[in-house]
């Protein structure tokens, strides 16, 4: 998964990656925010106005990546 946020044709595909925590500084972390076009920290926010922001973004796809699901 380390590269896939970067691989994308922009031409076609807009990146979104939502952060469900706030930024540890790691190298994984950073790597994410300088490939995905749009990075946005939702850690602080509620369920009820996360969902309404990827709504509002208009988001297609959807992949949760914290192994969770």
């Amino acid at each position: 998964m380390g590269s896939v946020f970067g691989m994308h044709d922009n031409e076609n595909v807009e990146v979104f990656c939502y952060a469900l925590s706030p930024n540890d500084g790691t190298e994984w972390g950073i790597h994410i925010q300088y490939e995905a076009e749009h990075f946005i920290d939702v850690s602080s926010l509620t369920f009820d106005l996360t969902a309404r922001m990827i709504n509002e973004d208009r988001i297609q796809i959807l992949t949760d990546l914290n192994g969770y699901t």
